[in-house]
């Protein structure tokens, strides 16, 4: 199943139905025998355009049920064609669905695959293109939902969330947050910014799987929708104090895993000369040392100019006879800089230039 705009805006325009208030008004007027009789001959119907929106008048005279409709299908491309339409136009059909694949019966265990199936694929799509669907179609079904509903859907997309484009590795997470953070700026008015927001919307449960998946360090976690998901929920979270708190440690203790910036922790120099410029008066020496060590590890994972800058210029106080240590991490900075500027300009043809930062230590020995 895979969404096109144009295909999509079409679809749309052409689901209006001729003489439709006078179209409503004649099937609640139906006996029993006629509405058996028109139940069936829909049910048997195969899906066409505008089928959606016809099933919804019909459910609304409780006529027919798109569930019973669905598992009556044996095609799988039919199943995907009713799916597409759903997602695209008719929330109050999706919502039926939903409702109906939590019962406690065996008719109904198939929905939710069919459903885990179908969100799972929209969201590819929209990974793809943010804006291949017309609507957020978590907010429509809000009003058509139960709570308890509406949190396991939104549950349920945050878990496909975290699971899609897990291919890079943690290393190379490190050096992409910049990358990230830029896309998910750019993608932050489209329907999946809307989705990725809405997913995370007062509950407790999708906070606790955010910050759950982060912590366990899950190798199949997608580090660019945990940080972007993460940022989401570190800027939102300003009434929440407990929240807050929980976010900040999280970051704080996962260092190469930073996105949180503005209302929480501030610009990423201001956390970094907070963190790390002044964190002798947190650490021990052998902690200091240990820190500086994992630092220096990390320099030739770095792809951002920028970071590299901040990290090159900020200063850190340093415990007595550990100058050095600062000394070699601002080296490997210049070091990796002066590579990526080399890159550059060689694949822009130009010749690099000798970059010029200035290193400023603090020592603690005055």
């Amino acid at each position: 199943m895979c969404f096109n705009v144009e295909e999509t805006a079409e679809r749309i325009e052409k689901l209006h139905v001729p003489y439709e208030n006078e179209f409503k008004i004649q099937i609640q007027h139906l006996n029993l025998k006629e509405k058996s009789l028109l139940q069936e001959y829909l049910y048997a119907h195969e899906w066409n355009l505008g089928s959606a929106r016809v099933l919804s008048m019909f459910k609304k005279a409780r006529i027919v049920s798109i569930s019973e409709y669905v598992l009556r299908l044996h095609s799988k491309d039919a199943i995907q064609q009713v799916m597409n339409d759903l997602l695209e136009a008719e929330p109050i059909l999706l919502a039926e669905l939903i409702s109906n694949s939590s019962r406690d019966s065996e008719v109904f265990t198939s929905l939710k695959d069919i459903l885990h199936e179908s969100f799972s694929t929209v969201l590819d799509d929209l990974l793809e293109n943010p804006s291949v669907i017309p609507f957020n179609y978590l907010e429509q079904l809000e009003p058509h939902l139960t709570d308890q509903e509406i949190e396991h859907v939104r549950l349920q997309h945050l878990q496909l969330l975290l699971r899609k484009d897990f291919t890079c590795t943690l290393q190379e997470a490190i050096g992409r947050q910049e990358q990230w953070r830029s896309e998910a700026i750019r993608n932050k008015g489209t329907i999946l910014g809307q989705m990725m927001r809405t997913v995370l919307q007062d509950t407790v449960c999708s906070f606790d799987t955010l910050l759950g998946a982060g912590e366990k360090l899950d190798a199949n976690v997608s580090w660019k929708h945990y940080l972007t998901l993460l940022g989401i929920v570190a800027k939102a979270a300003t009434s929440e104090y407990v929240n807050v708190l929980r976010v900040k440690g999280a970051v704080k203790n996962m260092f190469n895993k930073i996105l949180a910036d503005g209302s929480i922790l501030g610009s990423y120099t201001s956390w970094y000369k907070y963190i790390i410029g002044e964190m002798t008066y947190r650490v021990d020496k052998a902690q200091f040392i240990a820190v500086m060590g994992l630092m220096n590890k990390l320099v030739p994972l770095e792809e951002s100019v920028e970071i590299l800058k901040v990290h090159a210029s900020v200063s850190i106080s340093f415990p007595s006879l550990c100058m050095e240590h600062v000394v070699t991490f601002k080296n490997l900075c210049k070091s990796r800089i002066t590579k990526i500027e080399e890159a550059k300009c060689r694949q822009d043809g130009v010749q690099p230039l000798d970059p010029d930062i200035s290193i400023v230590i603090d020592s603690d020995d005055d």
